[in-house]
């Protein structure tokens, strides 16, 4: 059968994320990175500041739109000929009441996993897409989806947290952690969406999608193997 190829509508990825870039390419979509460069930290005081009873999903719902306008206009995307779909995303864990994105330092990583360990948190990610080129959407509308998922996490000890805390792995993400890195043995269960908590939701990014008018099937890339009419290696 004909393999279904959208090569005129491109997928850009507004993150510098290397874990949702590889959800997308594990799910057999070839993004186009354009990172946005945006002050996460002072946008979340600035919305708190605002509306201090701000739920989770909408702080990350404002972040997520904030970097895919930010990297909308940074990169000339909005002048791209043909159409493409612009994704950008931001997480946040809260635990116990404490909301968490990226530590900045060592102890602040120390102190949340001091926090986390031996309870259960959710990670919520908002997803925001633009789609622009195609018929009937309009390219200025910015459409958003927030996902939870929650996460349990075992009881570590003082020496594993020491030496997750060297390996440098908890300072790249939400939480102090990662689901496909180091810290995999340290998460006991996941209710939801697992790729949620490694930075995009592919279940609800389809779903987005869909009622966009964009098939999640037209998004793959051709596959390299293609098996023979019988179902048999050829």
């Amino acid at each position: 059968m004909d393999w279904p190829v959208a090569e005129s509508c491109r997928v850009i990825l507004a993150s510098a994320s290397a874990s949702r870039l590889g959800l997308l390419r594990a799910a057999g979509i070839t993004a186009m990175v354009c990172p946005p460069q945006v002050d996460e930290e002072g946008l979340l005081a600035a919305e708190l500041r605002r509306n201090p009873t701000a739920s989770i999903a909408a702080l990350t719902s404002h972040l997520a739109e904030a970097k895919l306008h930010d990297a909308r206009r940074r990169h000339g995307l909005a002048d791209l000929p043909g159409a493409h779909v612009l994704i950008a995303a931001d997480s946040l864990f809260t635990c116990s009441d404490q909301l968490m994105g990226k530590p900045a330092d060592a102890e602040q990583a120390r102190q949340r996993w001091q926090v986390m360990r031996g309870r259960t948190g959710v990670l919520m990610t908002a997803h925001a897409v633009a789609v622009h080129g195609l018929a009937d959407v309009d390219p200025t509308e910015v459409h958003l989806r927030a996902v939870a998922s929650e996460v349990d996490i075992a009881d570590i000890s003082d020496d594993e947290l020491a030496a997750y805390l060297a390996t440098g792995e908890p300072y790249t993400a939400a939480g102090a952690f990662t689901l496909e890195g180091r810290a995999a043995g340290f998460i006991t269960a996941v209710r939801g969406s697992v790729s949620n908590v490694q930075g995009l939701s592919l279940p609800d990014l389809r779903e987005l999608l869909d009622e966009l008018g964009i098939s999640w099937p037209t998004l793959w890339a051709a596959p390299t193997h293609r098996a023979s009419s019988s179902g048999e290696e050829p």
